[in-house]
Formats: structure tokens, sequence, C-alpha cells
């Protein structure tokens, strides 16, 4: 999923090709012309719209109405009602920005008042709810962030290279229907990226803001008789996702089942992973083109690499704890886990061909966008990354269920869910990092291998590989007594044993290796099939704390030459008795069940 390079020196030369400052110039100018649009767009609906104050004074009963509803809708603040007594169609919207809010309202709805007051109070309560759940002033700034895209960064850029292509001499002795493209598709690409996601969060505002105004508004309510009013989009099956409305049928289906919405989808998760790939690969190529230092190339890029997976491990991880959450309510396991895992690694995989900042190295045949050009390491990396990224959110669906299950009518332990989707975001962001740095030293022969040492040696892996079973263990009221005693008597055992296995066998049994990893494996297996009820964490609970009682006096043997090294010998032996420990957990507690 990584950059592959082959030399670094000239990387970097042919790094500084890649459009690195029109891209952040380009961000620039998109986010000042975004808040610029998203500061003015009400003022502009308001003119475009004819909009007016509503005059209370000559609609009492309207007026106190509509102060009854925002008091229903738990609105402290009101917003300004607007009106158009000249727009015939019952509609309303909602809109503004921070504490400016409106409600426009139509002739035909204020005519509705009289008509149909059902129907004018599911509409108004539409339009509230989405005050109260907050969406208003991100919705129109994702609006002002798709305009602002394409009227300062992909109109000016197709111009841009465009130009270049014809009256200017091209990079790489390229002709210019070749130059231009190489990064057309990738330009193509991106811009659908981000119109799906603006397009994507247009139709789930809908949703949302009709289950809190059935909600309001109750069972015998006439938001379903207003739905079915609407008219149908005439647009085909595979062009629905590019529209900013939900279907009105769905919409209903929505209404009576909405546990569906509680959950990730295969596309959802794709596009996460295609966000964060390309912001991973574009930060990978700026740190390789500008990085004076040739030995700071490869932690700038895991560190930039866990940084960005940490922001977009958000949208998976909470998705994956209210999916949880949803399934806990309904007694069932968490459906489609495994769906979201291989979109989410997809999304990580090919997400890094469609950066505009790595055409440069591919074209220079200097480095390669592990997908775009494969070779055999290439797609071995790329399985495992997707291998790695399913693991993680099956864990993380687990996770959630186990600290959910014994409380599912209650309301959710927040402190645990913004522990479990941070941990995600950290898995996530060293499976990234991991990758980035392995696709990096692909291209160096045998340098790969430095991956999996630090892997075993780092202290940060050593917390990771313990917070892996801890955390979901720590979800369990009941006491481990049982567990850290079959630890503790297995780790006062480990040195008798090796001590009588070195004496019989000296010449097979030549260093600690094999006894710890019989003790660790026997341990876990132990442990994780005799707990109640068997369970694979408690198991590795056991091994850490034989690991624990054994690691003084190995450390006392080895007498470590400094404190660094020390920690080095402690943080290899943890992560040791985890991973020789964890096949044996699994075993143990899936014979415990069979048994039980």
């Amino acid at each position: 999923m990584g950059l592959v390079i082959d030399d670094f020196e000239a990387a970097r030369h042919v790094g500084r090709h890649a459009p690195v400052g029109e891209m952040l110039g380009s961000a620039i100018a998109v986010l000042a012309g975004a808040l610029l649009i998203w500061w003015l767009y009400p003022a502009g609906k308001i003119r475009r719209r004819a909009l007016r104050p509503l005059p209370a004074a000559a609609l009492p009963d309207l007026a106190a109405a509509l102060r009854e509803l925002c008091e229903l809708a738990g609105i402290d603040r009101h917003p300004t009602f607007l009106w158009n007594p000249l727009e015939l169609a019952p509609a309303a919207v909602a809109f503004g920005r921070l504490r400016r809010r409106y409600v426009g309202l139509s002739g035909g709805l204020v005519v509705q008042f009289g008509r149909d007051r059902p129907a004018f109070r599911a509409i108004v309560l539409h339009e509230l709810a989405h005050l109260r759940n907050g969406d208003v002033a991100i919705t129109y700034f994702a609006v002002a962030i798709w305009w602002s895209f394409v009227a300062l960064a992909l109109v000016p850029f197709l111009l841009l290279y465009v130009l270049r292509g014809i009256f200017q001499a091209v990079p790489f002795g390229l002709s210019p229907l070749a130059w231009v493209g190489t990064w057309s598709w990738r330009l193509a690409a991106l811009s659908l990226l981000v119109y799906l996601t603006r397009s994507s969060f247009l139709r789930t505002r809908e949703v949302y803001a009709d289950i809190r105004a059935s909600a309001w508004d109750g069972p015998a309510g006439a938001l379903p008789r207003v739905l079915d009013r609407l008219p149908r989009p005439g647009l085909p099956a595979w062009l629905r996702p590019l529209a900013a409305h939900p279907d009105p049928s769905r919409r209903q289906r929505w209404l009576d089942h909405p546990d569906a919405l509680f959950g990730l989808g295969f596309w959802e998760a794709f596009g996460t992973g295609a966000a964060v790939g390309v912001a991973n690969t574009d930060i990978a190529t700026m740190v390789i083109a500008w990085n004076p230092r040739a030995a700071l190339t490869i932690p700038g890029i895991a560190a930039s690499g866990l940084v960005v997976s940490l922001m977009g491990a958000g949208t998976v991880g909470l998705g994956l704890w209210r999916a949880a959450l949803a399934a806990a309510a309904r007694a069932s396991a968490v459906r489609g886990t495994t769906a979201v895992g291989l979109g989410l690694g997809a999304g990580l995989v090919l997400g890094p061909a469609l950066s505009l900042t790595t055409q440069a190295l591919d074209l220079a045949d200097k480095g390669r966008v592990a997908g775009l050009r494969p070779a055999l390491p290439d797609v071995v990396l790329d399985v495992l990354v997707v291998c790695a990224v399913v693991l993680l959110v099956r864990w993380t669906a687990g996770t959630a269920t186990a600290w959910l299950r014994p409380r599912p009518a209650g309301s959710p332990p927040r402190t645990a869910c913004l522990v479990g989707v941070a941990l995600t975001g950290c898995f996530l962001g060293g499976i990234v990092a991991l990758s980035l740095a392995a696709g990096l030293l692909i291209g160096f022969d045998g340098a790969v291998g430095l991956v999996p040492l630090v892997v075993v040696t780092s202290p940060l892996a050593a917390v990771a590989l313990t917070s892996l079973w801890a955390f979901p263990l720590a979800a369990e009221a009941r006491g481990m007594r049982r567990e850290l005693a079959i630890g503790l008597v297995a780790g006062l055992l480990f040195w008798p044993l090796y001590i009588g296995a070195f004496a019989l066998l000296p010449h097979v049994v030549r260093g600690t290796g094999p006894v710890f990893s019989a003790v660790a494996a026997a341990t876990a297996a132990v442990a994780a099939a005799t707990s109640r009820p068997p369970s694979a964490p408690r198991g590795l609970l056991a091994a850490l704390v034989s690991g624990c009682v054994t690691l003084p006096v190995w450390l006392a043997l080895s007498q470590p030459a400094s404190l660094p090294v020390a920690v080095l010998t402690a943080s290899t032996w943890i992560s040791l008795a985890t991973l020789i420990a964890c096949p044996f957990a699994l075993l143990g507690a899936a014979a415990g069940r069979r048994r039980t």
C-alpha cells in the first residue's frame, strides 16, 4: 500500500517534481474559500429564495405553534423564522451558521398550517431536528468545501497542467497527451471521492432528522404520510450515491427499522481507507522530497502515518461501537465486520495510487506505488495489510460487544468507548506505519526483515500487544484469581524446568527460548481452558504473569549494559510471551468451550 523506493537520494530529487507546492497552496485556498462561502451562504440563500421575516403579529396562531414546536424539540435559542409567501409548494429549510440559524417556510406550508396541521407539524419538526442534531453548520460547510474545491483547486489545476503540457517542456520527456494522462485519472478519482463523501453526508443527515422528528411527533404523527408524498427520484440505482437526498422509500424503511443505521458498510469503510491512504502517501512523498537527513525518513513517515490514521480511524471505530450497541439491544452479534475490514483494507491499499504527488516517482522509475505497478513483495505486503485490518475490525467489534453486553438497556460506558476508539486508531496507525516502513525497505535487499525485529523489540509494541487482550478483559467484572495463580505458579516453575532441561539435554537446550516458549504456551492454554467461561484473554493474562515473574531473574543473569538495553530486553520478553501464547490461548479457549 505504500511507496517502494529504490534510491532515496534519487527519489528525493525526483519527488521535488511532484506538485507539492501547488497542492499545499490549493489546500489553503480551498479552506479559505470554503470559510468565505460558508459565512456568506445564509445571506445568499435568503436573497435567492426571496425570504422575509415571518409576520408574527399578523399570524399569531402560527407564531405560537412554532414556539411550541421549538420547545418540544428542546431548542433553547429559537431560530429566526422566515417565509416566502409566493412559494406555493409546502416546504421548509433550516440553514445558517453557528448562532445565526434560520428556518425558511414556504407560503404553501403556511397554508397547510390551517388545512393539515399534522403534516405541517411533521415538516417543521424535521427541520428543527436538523438544528437539534447540530448538522446545519456542518452541512453547509461541506457544501462550501465542495464548491471551493471545484472553483479554487479543480479548475485551476486542470488549466495549469493542460497549459503546461501545451506551452512548456513536459517533465520526464513525455508527450503532452501522456503527461495529461498521468494525472487526469487520479484527479477524476479524487474529485469523485470528495463528491461521494459530500453526498453521503447530505443523505445521512436527512435520515437522522427523520428519526428524531418521528420520536417527537409520536407513532401517530404524519411524517410517514409526508414521506409517501415526496417525489421519487428518476436516477438509476448506480447513480443514486451521487444524489443529495435519499430515496423516500428508503427513508420510510429506515424510519421503521432505524437499527439499520447503526453500522458501517463496505463502501463507507473503503472511502475512509482511501482518504487515509492518499493523505499518508502525500505526506510520505513530501518527507522524502524535503527531508534533509535520510536517517529520519522512515521515522518521519511512520509518525505521520500514525497521526493521520488516528484521525481516520474515528469513523470506523465509532461506527463499530454504534453497531455493537444496536446488536446488544437486539441481543444479536455484530454483522458485516468482515466486509467493513475488507473495505477499509482495500481503501488503504488502493488509496495511495490516487495520490497526485506519487506520479513523479512512478514516471522516473525510481520507485513505485504498491498497487499501481505491483511486484510480488508489494502484493504480499498488501495482503498482509488487508488481513491485519480485517482482524482489527473484528477485534474492535468483539471488544465493543464485551463492554456493552452486560448493559444493553442502559447507557453505554462512554469512557470505554472513547478508549476503544483510541486504541483502534493507534492499532490502525501502527499497521499503516509498519506497512509504509516495509514498503520503503522493500527496495533494499534484506532491509525489510528489520520490520518484524522492530515489532518484537519495541516497548510500544509490548504495550500494544498487551492492550489487545487487556482492554476486552477489563470488561469482565469477575475475579481473575485463578489465572493469576496459574501464571504465578508457571513463572516460579520456569527456572527449575529450564535448569533440569539444560542438565538433561545440554546439546538441545542451549538457551532459555525453547523452555520459555513451552511454559508460555502451556500456561496460556491451561488458563484459557479452565477459566469460567473459557476465555483467551484470561489465558494471555496468565502468560503475561508468568513472563513477568521470570523476567527479573533473566535480567539479573543477563546483566544489561544500560537502562535502555534493559527496557529493550523486557519489551522483547513480554512481546514474545504474548505472541507465543496467543494461538495456544485461542486453542485452549476453544477446547474449554467444547468441553463445557
